[in-house]
C-alpha cells in the first residue's frame, strides 16, 4: 500500500501483503504442505476406520452369536485367557441342559435360532476284511508259494500309524474249472474263491473302530446351517416318537446297504413275537459317507518256491528258503469304507487288472458303548500372555490306533500312539445297548466351512487340523483314536429324543443361539446381542458371546507324540472371544493417535518455521524503523502477512472439503495451524520490540589483522553469537524425529495390541495402507519444514559465507564447517528425541525397541546432514 513519509517529504510504494508473501517461496510451500497434510491425516484416519469396520462387518458373525451351557461347564481356559478349544462342543460330554431348557431359550424375544447339541457316546463300527484279487494272467501254471505282507495304517500327516498288520502265505496256480483242481490254499484257513478269470482270497481282518455319536434338533440344526444343512436331517425329523421300539420301527426306512441292521431288527422282532424278549429301543441315526481319518491298506507280495501240488490242509508249512519281490499295491480305504457297513475291500495283485465288479458284504451291526473322550490336560508352558499362549499336554498310556490300551510290550509295534485324552464311562438314562438304525447319510466334506463361518466351532462337524511348528510345517490330521491329541470328527447323528433316552433328562451340552434382526456390525447390533445374552443368563445358564470372536493360533507341545517317543509342537486355531471389540478399539485408537501425532507435529513445527522466517527478516524490520515507520506500522506489516498465511492454510482445507477429500469435522485441525502464524508473529514482535536505538548495533573492537581461525572455533563462535536459529532448527529436527519415532512405536506394537486373531490380521491388512499414508504424511511434512528451515538458514548465512570466502576461506573448508555444525545439531536433536520418545512410550506402556531407537536417531542425523546439503546447494 502507498505510504507518505511526512518527515523527509518523499513518497514510496510498498509491496502489498500478497506479493510479500509470495517472495519467500519455501515458506509458501511449507504453508501449502501444512494445510494439505493436516487435512489428509483426517482423511486417512477416516479411511482406516471405514476399512476396519468393513472387515469386521464381513467376519464378526459366524453361524451363531451366543453359546449357552449349563452352570459350571465353562472350561478354565475360557475364564483365564478367553480361549475356546476347537470343536469343544462335541467332546465336552458333560450335559446339563434339558430339551425343555432349549425350548425356553428358543422362546426368548429376538432369538432367531436355538440349536442344541448333545454328546451321546461311542459307536463301534466293523472294518472290512482285506481281500486280494489275482487275475489268471498273473497266476503261475504250476503251484507256487507266495508271501503277502500287509499293513493297514492311518496317516496323520507326520507318520503312518499302524491300524493292523499281518503276514499271509498262499499257494496259487491257474484255475482249471473242468479238471476241478484246487487253485489256491491260504495257510491258516482264510477263505478263498475263484473263477476262470482269477482268484480272490482273504489275508486277515481289521479291528473294530470307535466313532462318536452326537444328537441335534434336526429342524433347528437345518435352520442354523441353512443351505449347507445335510438333507438327511429331514429323515431324522420324520421319525415319529411312537416308532422308536423294535415292535414299531418301520424297517423300510433302512436302505439296502444296511443289511446287518435290517437282519438284526428282524431277528429281535421275531424274538419279541415269540415272547423270548421284551421290547427294546431303536435309535435312528444318519452316518457319514467316509471315515474321519485317512486310512489305507498296503500289500507287499513276494514269490517263493514251486510245489508239486496245491496242499489241501490248512496247516501246511512253506518250503521256500529265499523270496523274491513281485511288487506292492496300496488301496485308499477312507471313502471306500463306510461306517455301519463293511464293503468288500479288494487289493489288486501287482500287475493284475482290477476285477470288473465286487460283491458288497456286510459285517456285524454297529454297537453303542456310552463312553466319552475328555479334554487333554492343558498346562501353560510359558508366561500367561493371551496374545501368544503356548500349552503343553502330557502323554498317557500307549494305545492302539483305535484307542485300546496296550498292556503287553509285544504290542509295541501296533501300540505306537500315545493317549492324551481320558476315555471314561458315563451314566445313562436308559438301556445301555439300543439297536442303531441308520436311516440316511451325510457328506462331512459339505460341512467344512471357511474361516468366515468357522471362527466359533459348531462342535459336531469336521476336524480341526494342526500344523507342525518346525521346518516341515506338516499339517497333522486326527487318527481314528478317540484318545489322541486331535479329536476325530463324529460319524453319526441322532435327535434329542434319543439323547434323552440314552443320557437322561439333561443330555444337552450346549445351545447355539443366533440373534434375529441383525444385519451389520454396529453399536446397536452389539447391544442387541448383549441384551439377549442377559435374558438367557437370567434363566441360570452360562452364556458366552461368540459374535465378534475369531480364530487365533495356539501352540501345543505334545511330548511322546511320535512313535520313537519324540514330541512335536503344533499350531492349532482356537477361538478367541471378543476379538471384534478389541480390534475395533485398538485400530481405532491407532488412527486417532497417528492423527494427533501429525497434528501435534504441525502445531509445533509451523510456529518454528514462522519464527525462523521472522528472525531471518529482522534486518528488514530495522530498515523500516530507520525509514521512519512507527512500531504500529511495522507490526501491521508483519501481522497482515501472517494473517494471509493463515488464510492460505484455511483455503487449502476449504478446497479439500469442496472436492470431497475431507469433511469439515476432519478439516478443523487447519484452524489452530492457521492461527499459529499470526500468533507467532505477534509473540515475536512483542519479544523483539526495539528500545532506544537499534537493537542490531554491536560494539566493534579492532582485533588486528584478519586470519583464518580453526573451523571448530568458527562453528562454536557462530553458534554462540546467534543461538536462536540453530536452537529452532535443532528443536524442529528433534520434534520431527520424535514424531516419526513415536509413529514407529505405535505401528510396531499394533499387531500385538490388536491381537493374533484372524480378524485382527485381516483388519490390519485392510487398514495398513492408511496407516502407512499417515506415516508418510508425517515424514513429508517434517521433511518439508526442515528443508525450508535449512533454506532460510542458508539465506541468512549467505553474506557471512561470502565474507569468509573473501578473506581466504576455501569452499571445501566452509562445507566441512557446515557439516560439523549440522552434526552437532543432529546429535543434540537425537538426544532430545530419544528422551521424548522414551517418555511417550512409557506413558503409553509400550516398550521402545531397538529398531525404534535406530529409527529415531537415524531420522535426526539424516535430517541435520540433509539440511547441511540444502544449505550448500539451495
Amino acid at each position: 500500500m502507498p505510504l507518505t513519509n511526512g518527515v523527509f517529504g518523499w513518497r514510496s510504494a510498498v509491496p502489498g501483503t500478497g506479493r510479500r508473501l509470495s517472495r519467500p517461496l519455501p515458506v509458501v510451500i511449507g504453508l501449502v504442505v501444512a494445510g494439505v497434510l493436516s487435512v489428509s491425516m483426517a482423511g486417512f484416519e477416516r479411511y482406516s476406520v471405514v476399512r476396519v469396520d468393513e472387515t469386521i462387518d464381513a467376519r464378526w458373525r459366524g453361524d451363531y452369536d451366543l453359546l449357552v451351557r449349563g452352570d459350571g461347564q465353562r472350561h478354565a481356559l475360557e475364564d483365564t485367557l478367553g480361549l475356546v478349544e476347537p470343536n469343544f462342543l462335541a467332546f465336552a460330554g458333560e450335559g446339563g441342559l434339558s430339551i425343555d431348557d432349549g425350548a425356553s431359550i428358543a422362546a426368548i424375544e429376538d432369538v432367531e435360532v436355538a440349536a442344541p447339541v448333545a454328546t451321546v457316546g461311542v459307536v463301534t463300527s466293523a472294518l472290512p476284511r482285506p481281500l486280494v484279487w489275482v487275475d489268471d494272467l498273473r497266476l503261475p501254471e504250476r503251484p507256487t508259494e507266495y508271501r503277502i505282507r500287509w499293513v493297514a495304517d492311518v496317516d496323520d500327516g507326520a507318520v503312518a500309524r499302524v491300524l493292523a498288520e499281518g503276514e499271509t502265505h498262499a499257494v496259487l496256480r491257474q484255475p482249471d474249472m473242468e479238471a476241478g483242481q484246487l487253485p489256491v490254499n491260504v495257510r491258516g484257513g482264510h477263505e478263498a474263491s475263484w473263477t476262470d478269470q482269477g482268484v480272490t482270497f482273504a489275508i486277515g481282518s481289521l479291528p473294530e473302530v470307535p466313532h462318536l455319536l452326537v444328537a441335534v434338533d434336526p429342524e433347528a440344526e437345518a435352520a442354523l446351517l441353512g443351505e449347507l444343512a445335510p438333507q438327511a436331517l429331514g429323515r431324522l425329523s420324520s421319525v415319529d416318537v411312537r416308532q422308536r421300539t423294535v415292535s414299531t420301527f418301520d424297517l423300510d426306512r433302512l436302505s439296502g446297504e444296511f443289511v446287518a441292521e435290517r437282519s438284526r431288527l428282524r431277528a429281535q422282532r421275531g424274538a419279541l413275537e415269540r415272547a423270548e424278549r421284551s421290547d427294546g429301543p431303536v435309535v435312528p441315526v444318519i452316518v457319514a459317507e467316509r471315515l474321519p481319518a485317512h486310512t489305507s491298506l498296503t500289500i507287499d507280495v513276494e514269490q517263493g518256491a514251486e510245489r508239486t501240488e496245491v496242499p489241501t490242509e490248512i496247516t501246511w508249512m512253506p518250503q521256500t528258503v529265499s523270496w523274491s519281490s513281485v511288487g506292492s499295491e496300496r488301496v485308499d480305504l477312507t471313502e471306500r469304507v463306510r461306517p455301519f457297513t463293511t464293503p468288500e475291500v479288494t487289493a489288486v495283485w501287482p500287475g493284475s487288472a482290477a476285477p470288473e465288479g465286487s460283491e458288497v458284504l456286510t459285517g456285524p451291526p454297529a454297537d453303542l458303548r456310552l463312553q466319552l473322550a475328555g479334554r487333554p490336560g492343558y498346562v501353560l508352558s510359558g508366561p500367561p500372555d493371551r496374545d501368544a499362549p503356548t500349552f503343553s499336554v502330557s502323554p498317557g498310556a500307549s494305545v492302539t490306533t483305535t484307542g485300546a490300551v496296550a498292556t503287553d510290550a509285544d504290542e509295541a509295534p501296533l501300540a505306537h500312539e500315545r493317549a492324551y485324552r481320558p476315555l471314561f464311562d458315563v451314566e445313562t438314562g436308559g438301556p445301555r445297548r439300543p439297536i442303531l438304525a441308520p436311516i440316511g447319510r451325510f457328506d462331512p466334506s459339505q460341512l467344512e466351512f471357511d474361516d468366515g463361518n468357522s471362527h466359533a466351532p459348531l462342535g459336531i462337524y469336521g476336524s480341526i487340523a494342526a500344523r507342525r511348528v518346525d521346518s516341515t510345517g506338516t499339517l497333522l490330521q486326527p487318527t481314528l483314536n478317540p484318545r489322541g491329541l486331535l479329536t476325530p470328527a463324529p460319524v453319526a447323528m441322532t435327535d434329542l429324543v434319543a439323547a434323552s433316552e440314552l443320557r437322561g433328562e439333561h443330555p444337552v451340552d450346549a445351545v447355539r443361539v443366533r440373534v434375529g434382526g441383525i444385519e451389520t456390525y454396529d453399536a446397536d447390533a452389539v447391544a442387541k446381542v448383549e441384551q439377549v445374552a442377559s435374558r438367557i443368563r437370567s434363566l441360570g445358564f452360562e452364556v458366552d458371546v461368540v459374535a465378534g470372536a475369531s480364530l487365533q493360533p495356539v501352540e501345543i507341545d505334545a511330548a511322546g507324540y511320535l512313535p520313537d517317543g519324540g514330541g512335536v509342537v503344533v499350531e492349532q486355531p482356537w477361538t478367541t472371544l471378543g476379538a471384534a471389540t478389541r480390534v475395533e478399539q485398538e485400530l481405532g485408537a491407532t488412527g486417532r493417535v497417528l492423527r494427533m501425532l501429525g497434528l501435534a507435529a504441525a502445531l509445533v513445527l509451523v510456529p518454528i518455521l514462522q519464527a525462523t522466517a521472522l528472525q531471518v527478516r529482522a534486518g528488514e524490520r530495522m530498515r523500516l524503523h530507520q525509514l521512519g515507520w512507527s512500531r504500529r506500522q511495522v507490526s501491521r506489516w508483519f501481522l497482515r502477512e501472517a494473517l494471509l498465511a493463515g488464510v492460505v492454510v484455511i483455503a487449502v482445507a476449504a478446497i479439500a472439503v469442496a472436492t470431497g477429500w475431507a469433511r469439515w469435522d476432519g478439516a478443523w485441525p487447519t484452524l489452530p495451524i492457521a492461527a499459529a502464524f499470526p500468533l507467532t508473529a505477534w509473540v515475536w514482535l512483542w519479544l523483539t520490540s526495539p528500545a532506544s536505538g537499534s537493537t542490531s548495533r554491536r560494539r566493534q573492537r579492532s582485533r588486528g589483522p584478519l586470519r583464518q581461525p580453526m573451523v571448530g572455533r568458527v562453528m562454536w563462535r557462530e553458534l554462540a553469537a546467534a543461538p536462536l536459529r540453530p536452537m529452532l532448527r535443532a528443536l524442529a529436527i528433534a520434534l520431527a524425529a520424535t514424531a516419526i519415532g513415536a509413529t514407529a512405536i505405535v505401528l510396531g506394537s499394533l499387531a500385538g495390541r490388536a491381537g493374533p486373531s484372524d480378524l485382527a490380521r485381516a483388519s490390519l491388512q485392510a487398514s495398513t495402507p492408511a496407516y502407512l499414508a499417515m506415516l508418510a504424511a508425517i515424514v513429508i511434512g517434517a521433511a518439508t519444514v526442515i528443508v525450508v528451515l535449512a533454506a532460510l538458514d542458508r539465506s541468512a548465512r549467505l553474506g557471512q559465507r561470502r565474507l569468509l570466502v573473501t578473506i581466504g576461506f576455501e569452499p571445501a573448508r566452509l562445507n566441512r564447517h557446515a557439516r560439523h555444525r549440522e552434526l552437532v545439531l543432529g546429535l543434540s536433536a537425537a538426544a532430545a528425541a530419544l528422551w521424548l520418545v522414551g517418555r511417550l512410550a512409557a506413558a503409553a506402556q509400550i516398550a521402545a525397541t531397538t529398531s525404534t531407537i535406530v529409527v529415531t536417531v537415524a531420522t535426526a542425523l539424516v535430517a541435520s546432514m540433509a539440511s547441511s546439503f540444502v544449505g550448500r546447494t539451495t
